[in-house]
């Protein structure tokens, strides 16, 4: 999986749709990799549509046209 950068198109992947079933959308922009106590594992995205940003783990989102492992 190629490293996500700041500014790029991303979505919930199908594992981060089962852990945040309340996102209202699934698409936004990933605008930093956020250091936590975890590790730097986490990302913020502005979701379209909202104003505030929101931090998860970067394993819930996917650059937007990379293909999933698995599919050819």
């Amino acid at each position: 999986m190629s490293e996500l950068c700041p500014g790029d198109r991303v979505h919930l992947t199908q594992l981060g749709e089962l852990r945040n079933p309340r996102k209202s959308s699934k698409v936004g922009t990933l605008l930093a990799h956020k250091p936590h106590k975890s590790g730097t594992a986490s990302v913020v995205i502005l979701f379209d549509g909202l104003k505030q940003p929101c931090r998860l783990h970067k394993t819930y989102i996917e650059r937007i046209g990379h293909a999933a492992k698995g599919q050819v």
